[in-house]
């Protein structure tokens, strides 16, 4: 729940780059109250469709979405928009254990089962999405993606260089809320060697790691920007090499897009953990969620990947 003005479930956000916020299904409801009080109080104006929504083999009756297309609460701040799935007046809530984030702007779309993230306008489409994927994948499970990935691959300043991954099955997070690419340290600082080479430097003396400590320990590598050669980012890539249920796919991220800066210093989203995470082997990020078209349906439990470099 987040405070804003004079309301107690107001959803502002001052800067297009604030994590999104995580609301189960009794805070949906709410947040769909919430919005109707709004328009109701002159407030805000909202485009509203009413449907049913299927997810497996369950169903929301009574399912809503609201984009919000004006905003008097806050002075200021970014028009926000809007979600809210709404059950069955009564029901006694068994789809709490779905989780949906929501992202600055996010929005909701056809009734059916799927969910795609659509970084580059900000939206998360709940809904039958708007492009056939390029690649299918199966998962088994939910809320992660068990999936077989053979390597990491760097392209760029030369030949691609491959480093195979340990464990093929792994198990992968997704994280709409993080910028990051987090992955085993052996795997990660295999790739910042390939990495400083693209930069023409030499990993460990202008291209260093450090630490951090945030829910676990991540390991992160920085430099001075003018000892690298940035043009080189431009058309290079690093690449979750993924078996599909068809054919062999390289996911690719821009490694331009993974670095950022601070000062005089440049560094990468593209993380290690420290040691072994219970859960997960991977965590995706919107590092990478800004290089494809994800789209996720439920009935079959598939991913669709398209790659939009």
């Amino acid at each position: 729940t987040v405070s804003c003005c004079t309301h107690s479930l107001t959803l502002c956000w001052l800067d297009p780059d604030t994590p999104p916020r995580e609301l189960r299904l009794e805070s949906l409801q709410r947040l769909v109250i919430w919005m109707l009080q709004l328009q109701d109080e002159q407030m805000a104006e909202f485009f509203v469709y009413d449907g049913l929504l299927k997810i497996q083999q369950h169903k929301i009756k009574n399912f809503r979405f609201g984009l919000m297309t004006s905003w008097k609460g806050c002075p200021g701040a970014h028009p926000p928009a809007s979600i809210g799935l709404e059950p069955e007046w009564g029901h006694p809530g068994e789809k709490d254990h779905f989780v949906y984030q929501l992202v600055f702007a996010g929005a909701i779309d056809s009734a059916v089962a799927s969910i795609a993230l659509t970084r580059d306008t900000n939206l998360v489409t709940f809904g039958g999405g708007y492009r056939v994927p390029q690649v299918y994948f199966t998962s088994t499970s939910q809320d992660s993606w068990r999936l077989t990935m053979e390597s990491l691959v760097v392209a760029g300043g030369g030949p691609s260089q491959y480093y195979p991954i340990n464990t093929p099955i792994a198990v992968v997070g997704i994280d709409t809320g993080s910028p990051y690419i987090i992955g085993p340290y052996k795997v990660v600082a295999a790739a910042f060697q390939a990495i400083a080479d693209v930069l023409g430097v030499r990993s460990g003396r202008e291209l260093v790691q450090a630490r951090v400590k945030s829910s676990f320990d991540q390991i992160y590598w920085y430099g001075k920007c003018k000892d690298f050669n940035l043009d080189a980012l431009k058309d290079s890539t690093i690449g979750l090499g993924l078996q599909t249920s068809s054919v062999p796919y390289t996911a690719r991220v821009r490694l331009w897009d993974l670095m950022f800066t601070v000062e005089e210093y440049c560094a990468f989203n593209l993380r290690a953990t420290a040691e072994e995470q219970p859960g997960w082997d991977w965590l995706l990020g919107d590092a990478f969620f800004g290089s494809h078209y994800v789209q996720f349906f439920y009935d079959t439990k598939s991913i669709g990947l398209t790659e939009r470099l």
